[in-house]
């Protein structure tokens, strides 16, 4: 009797656990396959790999997957797709294109997903890590002092962080191409702490320019090396220009009569920091221009001679005003004082004459000797 009565316990048992073995059941699983970028970008498309996987027993059919973004994601295509069939241990890989806002901060954000199958309706939530990347631009090279040859000055470069990451430990190098500009000791080098996403900066250098630099725009680089949110060295060039401005500037060398052309020559020589252009010489004699000349240009450093037809001889010094043009076009004036000698030209028949006259008087000396 207690034999037959343990068996009408146990059997329940049994039965129950040899229909535990054989019961079918999917188990979903669900994780992000990919990220294409990878980091993710904030103010950037992306494309989200799903893997949906059945590590049950049993297969899975009519399955509904649906992603529902939150800020700051948005989907850019139906948020719904199915699997019409899923076999144990298998997976299949669901693609959803995404964009990210701008103004997404570096983060791990949490996205939901949605599975519907059978008579199962399950939320899962994905982590997405956003990961900002700074990224610099120049935005202009410019000085509050025009600069001259010879002088000690400033110049100031505007940078931006037009990524989407903060930028930290920042250093600016400013390295001058021409060997006529030269950092002043360590003004060649700034260091910022950080700079945020859309920030400007804006940075000064101090330069000495060789009293001889020419005119025009004299080239250099910017290096900009920082850190992103994770220590990660980056290092970016820029190429930039230092514009040098120059004023010409003439100067009389000598002045001299030509008998041979019978011109007055007058030497000039350009001793400023720019080319001279059409230069225009007018010899003024008595409040009045006597002669015209012209030179089409003189290079810093060259000389050029202006000719003028031969003053009349009792006129040694007169006045020579300068007209030019400079760089854009800006135009100079000067006036100057200048003189020349005259060598005095006997005519051969007073030579004549003369060597007559005292061949003459030897003549008559010697005549009343005797």
């Amino acid at each position: 009797m207690k034999k037959m009565l343990l068996l009408v316990v146990l059997l329940p048992i049994v039965l129950g656990v040899a229909r535990a073995e054989t019961l079918e059941y999917e188990k979903i699983n669900v994780e992000t396959a990919y990220t294409n970028p990878y980091p993710i970008e904030p103010g950037k498309e992306l494309i989200l790999g799903i893997e949906v996987s059945n590590s049950g027993n049993k297969v899975a059919r009519n399955m509904i997957v649906e992603l529902e973004p939150v800020a700051p994601f948005t989907l850019l295509e139906v948020s719904r797709k199915n699997i019409k069939t899923l076999p144990p241990n298998e997976d299949r890989v669901i693609e959803y294109r995404l964009f990210i806002d701008s103004s997404a901060a570096s983060a791990t954000y949490e996205v939901p997903v949605r599975l519907v199958f059978d008579n199962t309706n399950m939320t899962k939530k994905l982590r997405l890590r956003v990961q900002g990347v700074p990224r610099f631009s120049i935005l202009n090279m410019d000085s509050d002092t025009e600069l001259l040859p010879g002088i000690r000055t400033f110049i100031f470069t505007t940078i931006k962080n037009i990524g989407s990451g903060k930028a930290k430990r920042v250093t600016v190098k400013f390295n001058p191409s021409s060997s006529y500009i030269h950092p002043v000791f360590s003004g060649g080098t700034r260091y910022i702490d950080e700079v945020k996403p859309n920030e400007e900066k804006r940075i000064k250098f101090e330069i000495m320019i060789d009293s001889d630099t020419e005119y025009g725009i004299h080239s250099g680089t910017l290096e900009v090396s920082y850190e992103d949110e994770y220590g990660n060295e980056i290092s970016d060039s820029f190429d930039v220009g230092i514009p040098v401005a120059g004023r010409p500037r003439v100067q009389i060398i000598k002045s001299e009569v030509d008998k041979v052309d019978n011109e007055l020559k007058i030497e000039v020589a350009n001793i400023g920091s720019a080319k001279v252009r059409g230069l225009r010489g007018e010899l003024i004699i008595k409040d009045k221009v006597f002669d015209v000349d012209y030179v089409t240009q003189i290079k810093v450093d060259k000389h050029a001679t202006l000719k003028y037809r031969l003053p009349p001889v009792s006129v040694t010094k007169a006045t020579l005003r300068l007209v030019y043009e400079g760089p854009d076009n800006e135009k100079y004036t000067q006036t100057e004082m200048v003189s020349w000698k005259r060598s005095i030209t006997i005519p051969r028949w007073l030579l004549l004459s003369v060597i007559g006259l005292v061949g003459f008087v030897l003549w008559k000396k010697k005549v009343l000797k005797k």
